[in-house]
Order: C-alpha cells, then sequence, then structure tokens
C-alpha cells in the first residue's frame, strides 16, 4: 500500500491532467520505490542521496534496463521535488546529485518496405460494408503512417479537434504540450470522413473519433490486438506494433527530403537530439544500398 505522500503525489499528476500512461508508470514505480525503503528501513521524510543511489543500484542488481531505470529515477525525482515544494521534506535528496544512467543507442524498428506495401494493398480491400473493427484499424493505420502520431494521441483524438477545412488535427501529445497534425491528401480526408459517418450510426454519445464495433472508445491494446490480426491474416512474417508506424514515418520523411527540423515539430519531440535518430536510420539504408550496388566490386566483374 502506498503512502499518503505518495497517494497526494498522485492525485496532483491527476489535476494535472497528466496521461494514464504516466500515471500508471508513476504509482508501479512507487510502489516498489516504497517496498524499497521499507526493507531498508528508510524513512521518507528523511531521504538523503544516498539512498537514492542505493535504489539506483538496487535497480541495476535486479537486472531492469537502463531505460527502465531512467525511468524509476525521473519519477523519484519529480516525486521529491513535490515533496520539497509541499514542505514534506526539507530539501531533496537530488540537490547536487550527479547520476548518468548511460542509455544504450537502439535504432528505432522500422517496417520493412515491402512489408508496408503488402499492408496497405490487403488495407486498400477492405471495403465500406466491413466491420467496424476493420474500418478503425484501416483508418488508424493510414493516420498513423501519414502523420507520425503515437498510438496513445491516436486513440486521444476528438471529433472536435478536426478541421477538415485547414486539413488539420489538434494532437495532445507527452506532458500536455498540443501540436498540429496534417491531413493534406484528399483521399486520407475522404477516408476520416466516410468512417466518422459510419461511427454515428453506431453512436453519438462517445466523443472520441475511434470507436469500436460496440461504440467504445479505442486503447492502444484494442488497436495492437487487430493490427496483430489483420497481419496474420495476410501472412506478414514481421511482427508489427503501432510504434513501428511512428518510426517508419519520420525515416521516411527523412528520406524523402523533409527538413528534420520539421519532422521533429510533426512527431513531437522536445529535443531535436531525438528525432537525429532516425537520420541514423537513414544512413542504414543508404550504406545498405551501396552495399547492394558496389561499385568498385561491378568494375572488377565487368567483362
Amino acid at each position: 500500500m502506498l503512502p499518503e505522500e505518495s497517494r497526494l503525489f498522485l492525485q496532483n499528476c491527476r489535476r494535472k491532467e497528466l496521461s494514464s500512461h504516466t500515471l500508471r508508470a508513476y504509482e508501479l514505480d512507487l510502489t516498489n520505490f516504497t517496498r524499497f525503503c521499507t526493507v531498508q528501513e528508510i524513512d521518507l521524510k528523511h531521504l538523503e542521496a544516498r539512498h537514492v543511489t542505493m535504489w539506483v543500484d538496487h535497480l541495476h542488481q535486479s537486472g531492469l534496463s537502463a531505460s527502465s531505470r531512467r525511468r524509476h529515477l525521473a519519477c523519484l525525482k519529480v516525486f521529491c521535488r513535490w515533496l520539497e515544494d509541499e514542505k514534506l521534506i526539507a530539501l531533496s535528496p537530488f540537490h547536487g546529485l550527479r547520476l548518468h544512467i548511460k542509455q544504450p543507442k537502439r535504432l528505432p524498428r522500422n517496417i520493412a518496405q515491402s512489408h508496408l506495401k503488402k499492408l496497405f494493398d490487403a488495407l486498400d480491400r477492405i471495403e465500406p460494408s466491413f466491420s467496424m473493427d476493420r474500418q478503425t484499424l484501416k483508418l488508424s493505420l493510414e493516420l498513423l503512417i501519414s502523420t507520425g502520431l503515437r498510438i496513445s494521441e491516436l486513440c486521444n483524438i476528438k471529433l472536435d479537434d478536426i478541421d477538415f477545412d485547414a486539413g488539420t488535427i489538434r494532437v495532445s501529445g507527452k506532458g500536455a504540450r498540443e501540436r498540429t497534425a496534417f491531413i493534406l491528401d484528399d483521399e486520407l480526408k475522404e477516408l476520416i470522413q466516410f468512417y466518422i459517418r459510419r461511427r454515428n450510426k453506431i453512436t453519438l454519445k462517445q466523443d472520441h473519433l475511434f470507436i469500436t464495433a460496440n461504440g467504445r472508445m479505442v486503447t492502444p491494446d484494442y488497436i495492437r490486438r487487430q493490427l496483430h490480426k489483420f497481419t496474420k491474416e495476410i501472412g506478414l512474417t514481421q511482427r508489427l506494433t503501432p510504434h513501428m508506424f511512428r518510426h517508419s514515418a519520420a525515416t521516411l520523411l527523412l528520406e524523402n527530403g523533409v527538413d528534420i527540423r520539421f519532422v521533429q515539430r510533426l512527431l513531437g519531440h522536445a529535443s531535436l537530439s531525438t528525432t537525429e535518430i532516425y537520420t541514423h536510420v537513414s544512413e542504414s539504408s543508404l550504406k545498405a544500398a551501396l552495399l547492394g550496388g558496389n561499385v568498385r566490386e561491378s568494375l572488377k566483374t565487368a567483362q
């Protein structure tokens, strides 16, 4: 059970309208930290820098990945800052503390071009008479590849967020930051308008764009399940996730010459360095292409 301070902190986070994903992560991380403090007999009101270091060491020994350890540490830092602001502790243990958890660079997993083509060819064969589940999957994947949205952002789109005249969608991103996604393709606009007409026959009570066949708001897990089922049906060997469409959208934009700062704005990255990882993917594609068309090797084998 979480201590009173943690419960008050989470209530404060809910008032700030943090995403449900962030709230779940905070609750899980604070639960783990509470257990650690209990075992180590650490008083929350007298947290010190050495306790934070002990916590990070414990996470490492538990086998957590660098990204998970960084997340736990970030949560604790925000929590301690809130405790200090609320005068529940005299001073945050993070003052003057220098802790760096090295994050190994992992290139984002893109969808192979051949798989993208096969997938969207199959989506094109989804007729207007097909089930609502299939219509939802079709439009969601079309929007993911066209806009680079996160799956949580896609599921949170409301009807009022769409402006067909301007060709825009208002997006609520990470950290409650708003940005604009663009729907400039006329065919995509028509798909959205058709979908809205179809979903309005099922429910007028739901204000979110995407719904299930039962008229409920879709969740990221729902889209993942539908995608997995569909790719299995059409015989795709690569296991796809909704987030891979975001990676593929970013890489394709850069490979087509779109300025990286525009891609940064489109994806809603706070830092350009986050977007720059996609330039490495583009370079990997270039390297693979050059290896496949080795000029010096072709000269050697030329008759």
